[in-house]
């Protein structure tokens, strides 16, 4: 029954993280009629309830007053009678936890799909949110006294030290990778292991372990019970009630699995159960390695190795950090030594975050190989450690794309075009997107397996498409970047700069457009400009046709005009938009792709739009639609 038991522990995330859970259950359970035989009812059973979706969540008490229960970057989340809202802000520094804040409007999530950044709607869904706010709705706002204290570095006002301890213990300092590494569960595990500590002197114990479950369930009342905290108090109690590792890893997965299994997207959970599964199968120290990797490929799609070989060691860094800013916010001496720790600390996982860095995505083919790896250790008794290894090895050789493709990706309200040779031979990026779209644009590149740009091409200066100009030249080799219109001549890729001959045009009039074709496809990418742009290049240009449209200044009503429309006989228009205050893409412009008949696709509605382009045949992929065959002029 054990057995039975933890082979489910283990396939239940997995099950619970696929968009494809019928057909991963069908696999699942012919492997456990096969390998468990007659326990493997239990499995079956267990994970037949992921379809039921389980919640034992909804049932716990919660408080309704209005108050700022967590904190992020540019944001925080507010509890109110209508559930949790998140509350975007440009600076969180005058917030703190517990502050009473009143919102007078609440605006319904628009949802924009991903292929690899940042999931919205799981964020939503793992945090409970019921909409999102700005800070222009706040109506009050009354400071939490002893939050405010901790939050102003308590009786320490040396400034540096005030906005280190804030932005650890809080979380809240965007510029900081550092920060995210130290995460909100070690926080609360180290407050757990010192009220332990102390209290072990004076009480019994299981009384003491007691004592701190139920004061930890009161903060998770009164904090809308994050994951990090319920997980830390889970964790504990599985400790305390179970010596076998193997059982806690069972009693853990069960717990969540009832209490609300989508917690099994979340990070929070995932982390420490990727660390339980190295504890209860006693995995040596490749094995580990081996699989903090293939889990950062998951996650992340990109594997620092100095990290993962380092990370037990840094967190226990990490760890005395958090202990001693707590101590300086008493004794103000300590101070400099405090700073002096975490400035080497950053520079340590700076220096880290460059080095022996691998980038890839779990593909088809990698799970393919990941199953052959499995059935190679079981049948035949091979070591698996080498195998894993080489498998971390092979994921970047795996990612790459097999044929050309080019991709405009979702980077809300700007733009980023980028262009892939067969194998990554030649890659060229076409723009940025603004700075808060890092993330989704350097994911992406990281899932294709890139590490080097050979044309970094930035069609003009607005921030919208050159906003990541600075930090790709820091994170990924680029072999020369273009910002004059220059035709582009390589192996692989032929583009021509359409060049405008304006007599004084303005920064949008004056952006790079750009003519290509791949095979039979033509793309036209007409950045940011407007129709005297799209006149003045049909004077030059007469000829000028298209299939794949990138459309201007993502559909606002002074491009595309009924004149461009008509000449280029575009059979598909891109729109790379997403959440504005512009009105894009203008209802007037779509009127004129519908009245010529151009299917139009948007960033903002479909995520991630690529064409992938062969010989024989073609398909288009978005976020939202995986993959079909492209038919034009549909």
């Amino acid at each position: 029954m054990k057995r039975a038991l933890l082979w489910a522990a283990l396939f239940i995330p997995l099950l619970v993280n696929t968009p494809y859970k019928a057909v991963l259950w069908s696999i699942g359970c012919g492997f456990a009629l096969f390998i468990l035989k007659k326990q493997s009812w239990i499995f079956i059973g267990l994970c037949s309830c992921v379809f039921l979706n389980l919640s034992l969540k909804t049932i716990l008490p919660i408080e309704s007053s209005s108050k700022i229960i967590e904190l992020n970057d540019n944001s925080f989340i507010v509890s109110s009678k209508y559930g949790k809202v998140l509350v975007m802000s440009q600076n969180v520094d005058h917030y703190n936890l517990l502050d009473e804040v009143e919102i007078s409007n609440i605006t319904p999530f628009n949802f924009t799909p991903s292929t690899y950044g940042f999931n919205q709607q799981n964020y939503v869904i793992v945090n409970g949110l019921v909409g999102t706010s700005t800070e222009d709705e706040i109506i009050s706002h009354k400071s939490n006294l002893w939050m405010n204290f901790i939050g102003l570095g308590g009786f320490n006002d040396d400034p540096v030290f005030q906005k280190l301890s804030r932005a650890i213990l809080f979380q809240t300092d965007p510029e900081n990778s550092f920060i995210s590494v130290i995460s909100l569960g070690l926080i609360y595990t180290i407050i757990y292991k010192f009220l332990h500590y102390v209290l072990s002197f004076y009480l019994n114990e299981n009384i003491v372990t007691l004592i701190l479950l139920v004061l930890f369930g009161i903060g998770a009342y009164v904090f809308m019970y994050p994951l990090s905290l319920v997980r830390v108090m889970v964790s504990v109690l599985m400790v305390s009630l179970l010596k076998d590792r193997s059982e806690r890893l069972i009693g853990f997965v069960l717990f969540f699995f009832v209490y609300y299994q989508t917690s099994f997207t979340s990070i929070a959970i995932l982390y420490p159960l990727l660390f339980q599964v190295i504890s209860a199968f006693k995995l040596d120290q490749i094995n580990r390695w081996n699989t903090l990797s293939i889990f950062q490929y998951a996650f992340f799609h990109k594997v620092s190795l100095g990290l993962v070989i380092l990370y037990p060691v840094l967190r226990k860094l990490m760890a005395l950090l958090i202990i001693l800013i707590w101590i300086a916010y008493v004794f103000v001496p300590l101070t400099p030594f405090v700073i002096w720790i975490y400035q080497n600390l950053q520079f340590i996982n700076t220096y880290l975050e460059r080095i022996f860095i691998l980038r890839g995505s779990l593909s088809i083919s990698v799970m393919f190989i990941c199953v052959l790896i499995l059935i190679l250790t079981y049948f035949y008794k091979v070591k698996s450690k080498f195998l894993w290894l080489s498998m971390v090895i092979l994921v970047p050789l795996l990612s790459v794309p097999w044929f050309y493709q080019v991709s405009f990706i979702s980077v809300g309200q700007g733009d980023a075009i980028l262009l892939q040779a067969p194998f990554n031979q030649e890659v060229i990026l076409i723009d940025t997107g603004k700075e808060n779209a890092y993330d989704q644009l350097s994911l992406f590149l990281n899932a294709q397996g890139i590490s080097r740009i050979d044309r970094l091409i930035i069609t003009h200066s607005d921030n919208d498409h050159s906003g990541n100009w600075d930090q790709l030249l820091v994170d990924y080799d680029i072999m020369r970047c273009i910002t004059n219109p220059t035709d582009i001549n390589l192996n692989w890729f032929t583009l021509k700069s359409l060049k405008t001959k304006l007599l004084e045009p303005d920064v949008n009039q004056a952006s790079l457009v750009y003519l290509f074709q791949i095979k039979d496809l033509k793309f036209l990418l007409m950045a940011d400009a407007d129709e005297f742009t799209e006149q003045d290049l049909l004077r030059q240009y007469p000829d000028l046709k298209t299939d794949i449209l990138k459309v201007g200044h993502h559909g606002s009503s002074t491009s595309s005009s009924d004149f461009f429309l008509s000449h280029i006989q575009a059979k598909l228009a891109i729109i790379s938009v997403g959440p504005n205050a512009y009105g894009h893409p203008s209802w007037k412009t779509l009127d004129r792709f519908d009245t010529y008949h151009i299917p139009v696709l948007t960033t903002q509605n479909e995520g991630d739009i690529s064409f992938i382009l062969n010989e024989f045949i073609s398909f288009l992929q978005t976020s939202s639609l995986k993959l079909k065959q492209l038919r034009l002029g549909f």
